[in-house]
């Protein structure tokens, strides 16, 4: 939260969030709630690679 908080400081207009938001889709609540300050996201791209197979998924949120 305050790495996307710093970017937007920076003049930067929007924040890309579709790979935290596949894992977590509640995120944005999580945020504005307080209950979470960092995405459990890690950027491997492994969910890009779901695409192929059927719907956008986090293979780390499967275990895989």
């Amino acid at each position: 939260l305050q790495t996307m908080a710093d970017v937007v400081a920076r003049g930067f207009d929007f924040l890309a969030l579709a790979r935290p938001l596949i894992m977590e889709p509640d995120l944005v609540n999580k945020f504005e709630s307080g209950a979470s300050t960092q995405a459990l996201c890690r950027p491997c791209n492994k969910c890009l690679a779901s695409v192929a197979k059927g719907p956008v998924r986090c293979d780390l949120e499967a275990g895989a």
